[in-house]
């Protein structure tokens, strides 16, 4: 949840949106649980299984590193609802 995220974050509050966001780490959780435009923070790969569960849509801004190439794998994306977009 980064400047990409927190923008997108803000269009989809006003757009009356409930925001489910995830870190990387929980180190961050302190600079998270203030942000206006996030309703729930979620953290680490465990916490991308809760998302994908619970979303009903989902945005992707993380930038490609080795450390989240195949993060959005298929069995993670298995994990979605039926009715996700």
């Amino acid at each position: 949840y980064g400047d990409i995220g927190r923008a997108s974050a803000k269009l989809a509050k006003a757009y009356g949106m409930t925001v489910l966001g995830l870190r990387r780490n929980v180190v961050a959780a302190s600079s998270s649980s203030d942000d206006p435009y996030c309703d729930r923070f979620y953290y680490g790969t465990e916490g991308l299984g809760e998302v994908m569960a619970e979303s009903d849509y989902v945005l992707v801004a993380a930038p490609l590193t080795e450390a989240t190439r195949g993060m959005v794998s298929a069995e993670m994306l298995g994990r979605g609802k039926s009715s996700a977009v």
